[in-house]
This record gives structure tokens, C-alpha cells and sequence, in this order.
């Protein structure tokens, strides 16, 4: 009975995340008028344009994808050699900067080329060419620090696998440190490869920091071309590279979700005590002080460098004051969106867990996993695009729609949670729990959510704090004023106001910053069992 309501929830979440606003929106799109010259009309082939902005998609998506990958085998690496206990926090800090918003690194270190300092005065001079390759390079690293630990999701469990044998062996001959990163990665690589596609999906999306700095990639030119012209059923038919993209990239993300439920560590987990102590001595000392110099340096780049630089760039102390009076009501608006979003985002979750535990045909299974897989099809696909949708399909704006467009964006991370909590629990622990009496839906919560509540609770964190920092599906839902934070961020972020703008990034990043924390740390401590013993 649980496992059979759980299914219809899931069910009727999709139809109305996915169904209800697609219909609505292909019954809009077919009573637009049709344009009645070229130039209204949106032509990826015009010019060619379309084309030059697909390949700079895949250019984009290769750049940050393999740089993140990078970045994050060194947090994991790191990871490696600490304590058993220690590692779900490391894990949870090294997620924290994925759950802040997307533009903070981005903003905050194009903070160093406001009117005024060395770099601004120097790029003001310089030629224009030189000044646009700027705001790139800032959007290529800000990116990079956002999304580092997206990557870390597949590398942190694929070097904790390695085999311990084999490392020992290259530190018995005195192999030098390069020797060694060359083997790592030798041995890494496929792993390498799938997390740096992980992070190439999130690119393929119209993420903020290529909005702001006219980036043209596909996704950031049909952006563009929704707010140049009225042709909206062009925009959405030229869409479909990116709506493949979210297909192929929803098949691959839940491929990797099997590999990612296995033990991190099985045999090769380090022991308490001696092991520990000596596994950190195999590697050398001064090589452990730089993985944590740099791991330090990472997590710093990504969150308290740019947040200081916020801080230190606000002139005057009222613009924080003046912020909260003027965007006070916005923010509230926000939290109690990004509160809803959270709390049925952990509704979809239960309902994934308790249809996959629950159900043992592998027609119910094939079901459950088809329901997940649209959810993450939807989630993959630009949130300019999921918000143009609902904009078009509702016939009012307010909160609600805020509340569907963001479940719609995030509802999938916690779908695939649930969907790995169901699917990894053992045959026999299930046969079990029914024995005892954990068919029932208090049963399966006593004996399956109680355990491991950590999964629940910060994944309900996550989906809030995606929502509270969603800017760009938000913008397409809700009508300009003061209750639009999105729009006002956007704003500060096109025209550089540098008191709003360090004043209000701030202010989110500062609100934001516990909660990413505590999202990351639970997350974490659910993937390796620790709140079973909480």
C-alpha cells in the first residue's frame, strides 16, 4: 500500500511538473500569430549565428568541464587521506559552493576590475577586444569554482577506490609525485571523463554568468532572441539541440547513479587509528601539506575570497541596510518559495524511495525509473526555457508558479536521491523488514527513512537553496517590481552597480552559506551511512 501511494504521488507530481505546462505551453505556442518578416522570425542558419553559438556551447562545456574535473581530483585526492569520520565533512564543505549562487565567484572576483582599481583602470584603456576577453576569462574561472563540486560527486568515490596495493607499491619504490599523479590519473580516467561530462551538462544551460557576460552560447542566444523579438514558437523549435542534450545528459546521469550507490570504500576503506595514521604517512609529508594548502586554496577561491571581496567593495555600510529595506520583501518572497520548494522536493524524494522499496516487479522498477528520468530530462533543460514554459502555460503570476517552475528545475535531485536510497537497499534486509512488519508505510519509515533521515533532510536543504539562488527561469515567471529578487540581482549584475551589488551578493552568499553547508554535510553523511548511527 505505501509503495503503491508513493508511485501515484510520483506520478501525479510528473503530470503536473511536466504534462500540465507542456500542454499548455504547445497550445499557446500554436495560437501565436506567425512572424511576418525575416527579421522577426528566429533563425539559427541567419547569419549563421546559431550555429557559431552551438559551437561555442561545446567549446564552453569542454573548457569548464575539464578544468572542474581537475579541481575536484585534487579536493578528492585529498579527501582520501583524512580520517573516516572527517571525510563526510570534507565531502559536505567540498558540495557547499555548488548550493551558493552560481554568480557568486563570477561577481565577485569581477569585483577586481570595477571602475577604480588597478585592473579596472587598466582594461578601461585597454582595447575593447582585450576588455570582452576579460569578462570571458572572469565567467570561465567563476564558473569553473561554481561547479567544481558537481565533479567531486563522481571523483571522491572513484579515489577512494583505488587500490591501496598499488599506491603502496609506488611509494615502496620512491616513485616522485608526478609519477604518481600520472598513474592516478592513468587509472582515473574514465571517472575523470564522466565527471567532467557531469559538469559540461550544467554549461549546456543558461547559467548567469555567460548571460552577464554575452557568452553566445546556444542556450545564452536563445535567451537573447526570446527578449529580441515576439517569435516564441521559433525559439522553442530552434531548442532542440538543447532538448537533446537534456535527454541524452538525464540517461547519463542516471547510469552513473548504480556506480555512485556502491561503498565508497569497501576493502579498500581505511581502518580507524594505526591505518589512518600510517596510509598519511606512505604519501609525503610535504606532498599531504600541499593537497591541503590547495584544497584550502580551492574552497577559499570558491567562497570566502569572493565573499570577502563583496564585503571590502561596499563603500558605504547603509548600502546594507538600504539593500534589506528596499529587497527586504523580495528576499521573504524568496524564502518562502525556496521553503516550499524544499519541502516537496523531499515529498518526491519519500515518494521515489518508498515506490522503489516497496515495489518488486521489474515493471514497477522500469516505471518509477522512467518517472525520475523525465523529472531529470526537465532538469537538464534551461532554466530560461522551463521558465518561458510555465510563464506561457499559467494564466497568472505569483508565488505558486514560482514554487511548480523551481520544483520543475530541482524536484530531480531529489527523485534520483530517492530513487538510489530505494535501489541500494539489499534484497535480504528488505525481506526483513517485511517479515517484521516494515511493509507499512510506518514500518518502511521506522525501519528505512529514520536511519538514514540525513538523506532527507539535506536534500530538502539543497532544493531550497537551489531555489533560493534560481535566477533564471524566475525572471521568465514573475512580472518586474519589488518583489522580484531575481530580476534585481540580474539588474545588478548587467550594469555592475558595485554597492547594490556587493551589498546584495553578500548579503545572499553570507544567508546562504550555513545552509549550503549543512545541505553538503548531510548529503555526505547520508552517502556513507553516517546517520545510521547518529
Amino acid at each position: 500500500m505505501a509503495a503503491h501511494a508513493g508511485t501515484m504521488f510520483l506520478f501525479a507530481a510528473a503530470f503536473v511538473l511536466i504534462i500540465v505546462p507542456a500542454a499548455g505551453l504547445i497550445r499557446h505556442l500554436r495560437a501565436l500569430p506567425r512572424p511576418q518578416s525575416a527579421v522577426e522570425r528566429v533563425d539559427p542558419f541567419r547569419e549563421w549565428i546559431g550555429v557559431v553559438a552551438l559551437g561555442q556551447m561545446v567549446l564552453w562545456c569542454v573548457l569548464v568541464g575539464v578544468l572542474a574535473a581537475g579541481l575536484a581530483l585534487v579536493w578528492a585526492w585529498w579527501m582520501r587521506g583524512l580520517p573516516r569520520r572527517a571525510r563526510p565533512w570534507a565531502m559536505g564543505v567540498g558540495l557547499s559552493p555548488l548550493l551558493l549562487p552560481s554568480y557568486l565567484a563570477y561577481a565577485g572576483w569581477n569585483l577586481l576590475r570595477a571602475p577604480g582599481t588597478w585592473l579596472g583602470d587598466a582594461l578601461a584603456v585597454a582595447p575593447v577586444s582585450i576588455a570582452a576577453n576579460a569578462w570571458r576569462a572572469f565567467a570561465l574561472v567563476g564558473l569553473t569554482l561554481w561547479v567544481w563540486p558537481l565533479a567531486l560527486l563522481v571523483l571522491a568515490p572513484a579515489a577512494a577506490r583505488l587500490p591501496r596495493s598499488v599506491l603502496e607499491a609506488m611509494g615502496a619504490d620512491g616513485a616522485p609525485p608526478r609519477v604518481v599523479l600520472l598513474h592516478v590519473v592513468r587509472m582515473l580516467w574514465r571517472d575523470i571523463a564522466r565527471a567532467a561530462v557531469l559538469c559540461a551538462l550544467v554549461m549546456a544551460g543558461s547559467a548567469i554568468p555567460l548571460h552577464v557576460a554575452q557568452v553566445y552560447t546556444y542556450s545564452i542566444w536563445l535567451w537573447s532572441e526570446m527578449n529580441r523579438v515576439p517569435d516564441l514558437r521559433g525559439v522553442w523549435l530552434a531548442s532542440w539541440p538543447l532538448l537533446a542534450v537534456a535527454v541524452a545528459g538525464a540517461v547519463f546521469v542516471l547510469r552513473l547513479v548504480p556506480g555512485a550507490s556502491r561503498d565508497d570504500g569497501g576493502a579498500d576503506e581505511l581502518a580507524d587509528g594505526v591505518a589512518e595514521v600510517e596510509t598519511r604517512g606512505q604519501v609525503q609529508r610535504g606532498v599531504w601539506v600541499v593537497l591541503t594548502a590547495c584544497a584550502a586554496a580551492l574552497w577559499a577561491c570558491s567562497v570566502l575570497v569572493p565573499l570577502l571581496l563583496f564585503v571590502l567593495s561596499v563603500r558605504e555600510v547603509s548600502a546594507f541596510a538600504e539593500f534589506w529595506r528596499q529587497s527586504g520583501a523580495a528576499v521573504w518572497h524568496s524564502a518562502h518559495a525556496a521553503a516550499w520548494t524544499g519541502g516537496v522536493g523531499a515529498l518526491v524524494l519519500l515518494a521515489a524511495w518508498v515506490s522503489v522499496s516497496g515495489v518488486r516487479s521489474a515493471e514497477g522498477r522500469r516505471s518509477v525509473s522512467q518517472v525520475v528520468l523525465l523529472l531529470t530530462v526537465v532538469g537538464l533543460v534551461p532554466g530560461v526555457l522551463v521558465g518561458s514554459a510555465y510563464a506561457l502555460a499559467a494564466p497568472a503570476s505569483g508565488l505558486p508558479l514560482v514554487v511548480l517552475t523551481h520544483l520543475a528545475r530541482f524536484a530531480f535531485v531529489g527523485a534520483i536521491i530517492g530513487w538510489w536510497l530505494g535501489a541500494s537497499e539489499p534484497a535480504d534486509l528488505r525481506d526483513a523488514r517485511e517479515l517484521d512488519g516494515g511493509a507499512t508505510f510506518r514500518g518502511w519509515l521506522l525501519a528505512c527513512v529514520r536511519p538514514r533521515w540525513a538523506a532527507v533532510l539535506g536534500a530538502a536543504v539543497a532544493m531550497a537553496m537551489l531555489s533560493l539562488h534560481e535566477i533564471e527561469s524566475t525572471v521568465q515567471v514573475l512580472p518586474p517590481g519589488l518583489d522580484n529578487l531575481a530580476q534585481f540581482l540580474l539588474d545588478q549584475l548587467h550594469y555592475l552597480r558595485q554597492d547594490q551589488l556587493a551589498a546584495a551578493g553578500a548579503s545572499m552568499a553570507a544567508a546562504g552559506l550555513l545552509g549550503a553547508v549543512a545541505g553538503g554535510v548531510l548529503l555526505a553523511k547520508a552517502r556513507t551511512g553516517e546517520s545510521e548511527r547518529s
